[in-house]
């Protein structure tokens, strides 16, 4: 048993044996932290999901820290989404019970150790909001306690932004609204949840500011034209070409839950890829994340398809959404970046309605679709990728002006910040 993580002398070796980004490593970020006293000041950022497999949690992260570097806001230290996950399975949940909750946080020894020493040095807390406020998601429990801490123990200045919420489950609902109610800065990021918002915490006012990821809308677009996919391991093997005009089918997070229905809708799925080959479209299949790759790389395996893996960095993913005609999904950032680059969308489901709300934003007018019910809608979406086909350069350009509509407003939580740190 480890003591004193911050002892060089003692044996690190018991920390080598747990999983990066969990618990322990959080007493190495602490040593570390102890080690560099210039470590002060700055932004703590809540939530940096830089660490996930999954090519939208990357964009985004990243871009919502070039907003804050172009706004002089410095993030001196993070909190990754895994580390708050681990600390979620080692804390029992109270149901009902937030004060004790928060108790039990502030006794834990990965608190104690490393997060209130970065609240402590940071000048302000910023929550990456991101999907995380939905249901009864530990990890939007667990980041609305680490803002509610740092709020009311440590008094410090806390933003939380890039951000949607639903309130659907009274248990999250406790949660948001004891850390949105005290929150110095609030901006959603689709409006939906904005709306929703609108009135619940008279003393605040939300804004909205669209998805850090639709900053991407600012970069030149990329040359259309055939690539190929980088092989990345463990789906190496899945590597191959993207024709010009290819059509990208991605997954969801609205399967392979616990909290949701089975996924029983493969063989749709594989025959509306069928269908597609038959009608002159070639496929490439895009896993966004972890769990795509779960449905996706036994689809592209049976029938010979390359597959992006989730990955991929970025820039090569904006080259390769650029070359495609379309992307179906209903991944909500790997939508966003699509239409960054021009690329038309047939939106699905996800794990909550995220992707209805950027429907709206973007004005998106093709059919939406269930990732469960592939055979009813099968003959619907196949039009909706001949209509797509058809509407060419136009509707790409099209596409592509609302997102860059978009970007314009989604660093519009920054100088709000700015201006809170500067006051009294």
């Amino acid at each position: 048993m480890i003591e004193n993580a911050h002892d060089h002398r003692i044996d690190h070796t018991e920390l080598l044996t747990f999983r990066q980004f969990g618990i322990n490593h959080l007493r190495y970020r602490a040593r570390v932290m102890a080690q560099q006293p210039s470590i002060s000041g700055g932004v703590l950022l809540i939530n940096d999901t830089r660490t996930q497999n999954n090519v939208g949690c990357r964009a985004t992260s990243n871009a919502l820290i070039n907003y804050m570097a172009a706004g002089g806001l410095n993030v001196a230290a993070s909190v990754t989404l895994a580390e708050i996950q681990a600390l979620s399975n080692e804390v029992p949940f109270i149901p009902g019970k937030l004060d004790e909750m928060v108790a039990q946080v502030l006794a834990h020894a990965a608190f104690q150790e490393f997060l209130a020493a970065a609240i402590r040095k940071a000048d302000a807390i910023i929550i990456n909001g991101e999907g995380s406020f939905y249901d009864q998601q530990k990890k939007g429990i667990f980041t609305a306690i680490l803002g509610i801490i740092a709020k009311r123990h440590f008094a410090k200045r806390v933003a939380v932004v890039n951000t949607s919420v639903s309130f659907t489950d009274p248990e999250m609902g406790l949660y948001c609204d004891a850390l949105f109610g005290e929150a110095d800065v609030i901006a959603f990021r689709e409006h939906a949840s904005f709306e929703s918002a609108l009135g619940r915490w008279p003393s605040r006012s939300p804004i909205f500011a669209p998805d850090a990821a639709f900053q991407y809308a600012m970069k030149p677009l990329p040359q259309r034209q055939a690539r190929m996919i980088e092989g990345i391991y463990p789906n190496e093997l899945l590597a191959g070409p993207i024709p010009l005009g290819a059509v990208l089918i991605s997954g969801t997070s609205a399967i392979f839950r616990k909290d949701r229905p089975a996924f029983t809708g493969y063989h749709a799925l594989r025959q509306l890829v069928v269908d597609l080959i038959g009608d002159g479209h070639p496929v490439v299949l895009f896993a966004a994340d972890q769990a795509d790759e779960r449905l996706l790389s036994s689809l592209a395996t049976d029938l010979s398809l390359p597959m992006i893996s989730a990955s991929t960095g970025t820039d090569a993913l904006l080259n390769y959404l650029s070359s495609a005609s379309c992307l179906l999904s209903g991944r909500f950032h790997a939508s966003i970046l699509a239409a960054c680059v021009g690329t038309p969308l047939i939106l699905g489901e996800a794990n909550f309605p995220k992707t209805q709300a950027l429907r709206a934003m973007l004005k998106v007018d093709t059919p939406f679709f269930s990732f469960h019910r592939f055979q009813e809608q099968r003959q619907e979406i196949l039009a909706a990728i001949n209509a797509i086909r058809d509407g060419g350069d136009a509707l790409r350009a099209r596409y592509r002006a609302e997102a860059e509509s978009l970007a314009e407003a989604s660093s519009a939580w920054v100088p709000r910040l700015v201006a809170v740190l500067g006051s009294p």
